[in-house]
């Protein structure tokens, strides 16, 4: 026992410059852990009990020098989370942080170009490991013990804990030939998001992956509904951190519920979806129909240093059926200086936000959801929209961001105003059940309450999925 611990007192002092975490990794079960001299790029970890001493060599080393590894998030690999795991036996890949299990996997790619890993695994909140399985000893663990993040993960994407290893598999797919759809819906409102999302399948022969942005509270219930009713969605599940715009929306009018956080999610999701930090992508509200193949939509035009593809307020849809059309006067305060220095125009054309194509990697280049959440944030100390008859939410902020910096849709991919029934009067029941390629239920009337217009319900209730709890 002497000689054991003599020579473990050597190894720390040995290396003790390069075990910089002995002082702020807790002493979880570890009675003690020493650096070996192999160019400071690992540690023994010692864990003993009354019946066993086990070592394991983890990257635990940091050199107070290390950097963040940045790489381009640029792989069409998809990763899924199998869980929190201790005692995995997968290689270790760098010994610095990375940003990301995206990040990860291209680093693993790199050092192993031969063969692409079926599994990823993140610990101490960035360190990357690979391998093609875990190790006879590897046991999962409660997902309390892997509550690190990494510096650039998408919200909801844990990168393990400490001596705790967040494991991911590698799924096959490149889905550089696929659409990738954004839907952001509440618990409330999950019944149209998957009639939503049978439109679409319903209608396209193209491969379509979901990105779907829910609470916390929708997680397990969507995931459920979708297993039972349409299996052959190829989705991800991505929890909106409610954090991110909590203390930053101030609704001015009567409408409430536009201030749940969920409606600002569209805001965060190059963020929240790192692939599509350098794709197109479809936005779409969950209260939507589409009747067409959005294969369409999808290949809309997009302008020079233009960001996004929307539907204009002041179509010919909206012309000829007297729709209201709005225009930026209607959402923004000109009255506020800060909206005046814009220099725009009251009478300017607005576009409806809940629908549109948008090239993520200018948004990207561009910083859009900086620019969006400053004007969120200072609509609550000063009024910046949101007083006017169009009210305000998450719209206004895309109005000023998106200013002569968007194209148009064809205004058949975006019949809007059908939960308005000062408006749905106007509108003919053949446009909407036959002509039209895309169905918006804007107002308060959502297709699957009591209230809405009964000449359009059919059309929703065409793809509606009837589940207990929804």
């Amino acid at each position: 026992a002497a000689v054991a611990a003599a020579a473990v007192w050597w190894f720390f002092v040995r290396c003790r410059r390069c075990c910089s975490l002995l002082t702020s990794t807790p002493f979880v079960q570890v009675v003690f852990f020493c650096c070996v001299c192999c160019g400071r790029t690992a540690c023994v970890r010692v864990s003993c009990s009354a019946f066993s001493l086990r070592f394991s060599v983890e990257p635990l080393c940091l050199s107070r020098s290390a950097t963040v590894l940045v790489l381009p998030d640029s792989t069409k690999e998809r990763l899924e989370l199998l869980g929190c795991f201790a005692d995995i036996t997968l290689a270790p890949q760098t010994f610095s942080a990375v940003p990301s299990p995206h990040h990860c996997l291209q680093q693993c790619r790199h050092t192993n170009p031969q063969g692409l890993p079926l599994l990823v695994g993140l610990a101490y909140g960035g360190h990357c490991f690979c391998g093609r399985q875990l190790g006879g000893i590897a046991r999962p663990v409660a997902a309390a013990h892997c509550n690190l993040a990494c510096a650039g993960a998408p919200h909801g994407q844990p990168c393990g804990g400490y001596f705790h290893t967040s494991v991911y598999s590698v799924r096959d797919g490149d889905t550089s030939s696929d659409i990738p759809i954004v839907i952001a819906s509440d618990r409330s409102r999950l019944r149209g998001l998957l009639a939503s999302m049978n439109s679409i399948l319903h209608n396209t022969a193209a491969a379509v992956t979901f990105y779907l942005l829910v609470d916390v509270a929708s997680q397990a219930v969507l995931a459920a509904a979708i297993a039972a009713r349409l299996p052959q969605a190829v989705f991800e599940i991505v929890v909106f951190d409610e954090a991110l715009v909590q203390g930053k929306i101030k609704i001015y009018g009567s409408r409430k519920s536009l201030a749940s956080p969920l409606n600002y999610a569209r805001y965060f999701i190059p963020t929240l979806v790192p692939r599509l930090q350098a794709e197109r992508f479809l936005y779409l509200d969950d209260d939507v129909i589409v009747q067409g193949d959005v294969q369409e939509l999808l290949s809309t035009y997009i302008a020079p240093h233009h960001i996004i593809a929307a539907s204009s307020d002041c179509n010919w849809i909206a012309e000829k059926y007297h729709l209201f059309q709005n225009h930026y006067k209607h959402f923004l305060n000109f009255d506020n200086s800060h909206v005046r220095e814009l220099d725009l125009s009251p009478e300017l054309c607005s576009f409806n936000a809940g629908v549109y194509v948008a090239d993520g990697s200018a948004w990207q280049q561009q910083e859009i959801t900086s620019q969006l959440l400053y004007w969120l944030e200072l609509n609550t100390r000063e009024v910046v929209y949101g007083n006017g008859p169009a009210g305000g939410g998450s719209q206004p902020p895309m109005l000023i961001v998106f200013a002569k910096k968007w194209s148009e849709i064809d205004a058949l991919w975006h019949v809007r105003s059908l939960g308005s029934p000062l408006w749905t009067t106007h509108l003919p029941v053949e446009l909407v059940l036959e002509q039209a390629k895309l169905l918006h239920w804007t107002g308060r009337h959502k297709p699957w309450n009591a209230e809405a217009d009964a000449r359009f319900v059919p059309a929703y209730q065409r793809y509606a999925v009837t589940l207990d709890g929804l």
